[in-house]
């Protein structure tokens, strides 16, 4: 069984990758993440020529498949990791610079540069916020008229029992989330609950219940 002091270490590498454990955590959350990064860009229905934005990508692993998949979609990814950053760009290279962009950001303060979306997503990143209204707020002003956000989340009934959560994280239900999200430039348009299994820290098969959250930006 991990120490209280391991398992305010893997918190910390979850909010925050760094060095060689850092490396580590990336692919751990690239296998344990896709289905929901796949559940949250499927239900923003992303076209040709639009402009997507992902809050917290990790190493981006999937973007290759993503743009693959959505012929003339262009990708922005925000991260606070500088380490996730740069693996983004080393697994990425190959992509037309034209078609992807990889920023770093302090948590809070988008880069003045950035720019509007047709669409904007960010996938087991909302419990590390530390004011989630008002960067739902500031989120919601880079949308363009229109455009879509989908927030996926694990419930708050699956994240209690791992022992991690504890350390830094604020976990949600879909009230919560709603709740933060209630203003006047976002519409709420739906609610998806998903169930999946997934492999635990210690290896063990797990039902984890995630949410995707969507909403248009109205003015």
């Amino acid at each position: 069984m991990a120490t209280n002091d391991e398992l305010k270490h893997i918190a910390e590498q979850l909010a925050h990758p760094s060095g060689t454990k850092g490396l580590e955590i990336a692919t751990m959350m690239m296998e344990t993440n896709a289905n929901m990064i796949s559940h949250a860009l499927d239900a923003l229905n992303i076209q040709p020529g639009e402009h997507l934005l992902e809050i917290g990508h990790g190493n981006a692993y999937h973007v290759a498949d993503l743009l693959a998949k959505h012929l003339g979609v262009f990708y922005t990814g925000l991260e606070t990791s500088l380490l996730m950053m740069q693996q983004a760009q080393i697994l990425n290279k190959d992509i037309s610079t034209d078609r992807v962009n990889f920023l770093h950001y302090d948590g809070e303060n988008f880069p003045n540069a950035l720019g509007s979306f047709d669409h904007i997503l960010t996938v087991n990143c909302i419990y590390f916020w530390k004011r989630p209204a008002f960067f739902i707020t500031a989120i919601a002003k880079l949308l363009k008229p229109n455009g879509g956000l989908a927030i996926t989340f694990a419930t708050k009934d699956f994240m209690r029992q791992l022992p991690f959560t504890k350390h830094g994280f604020r976990l949600y239900d879909v009230k919560d989330v709603l709740a933060l999200a209630d203003i006047p430039q976002l519409k709420h348009t739906q609610t998806l609950r998903a169930v999946e299994r997934i492999k635990s820290k210690n290896g063990q098969l797990v039902d984890r219940e995630f949410v995707t959250v969507l909403w248009t930006k109205t003015v």
